[in-house]
């Protein structure tokens, strides 16, 4: 019974109550309607005990290519890479903030040098 099972995402409103920065600019962004969870995993014990439960960094090679590796059953509009050519081996979020992932001028430079 699903009922029995302990809870282990916080939800939406729960991240945000802590990471209103993050939230603000994700909401001004190409992934505002992306679930924090939906990337960051499930979180339920670290909102409940933020100090000792701290999640581990995201590993964005591995994170974006979830859904934006080239694939043909994809909608032609949706953002695709192919990620062996994409990012010349640099991470991506070298160029991309992920919770607004638009190449900002000043991002792409700073990840040049």
């Amino acid at each position: 019974l699903v009922r029995s099972r302990p809870v282990s995402y916080a939800g939406q409103e729960t991240c945000v109550m802590c990471h209103d920065d993050q939230a603000k600019l994700r909401a001004s962004g190409k992934h505002a309607h992306v679930a924090c969870e939906a990337c960051h995993g499930p979180l339920a014990k670290h909102a409940d005990d933020p100090a000792s439960v701290t999640p581990e960094k995201l590993d964005t090679a591995i994170l974006c290519v979830r859904c934006h590796e080239a694939n043909a059953a994809k909608p032609k509009n949706f953002p695709q890479v192919v990620s062996a050519d994409h990012a010349n081996g640099l991470p991506f979020d070298t160029c991309h903030q992920p919770h607004s992932p638009v190449i900002a001028a000043a991002t792409a430079a700073a990840g040049a040098k």
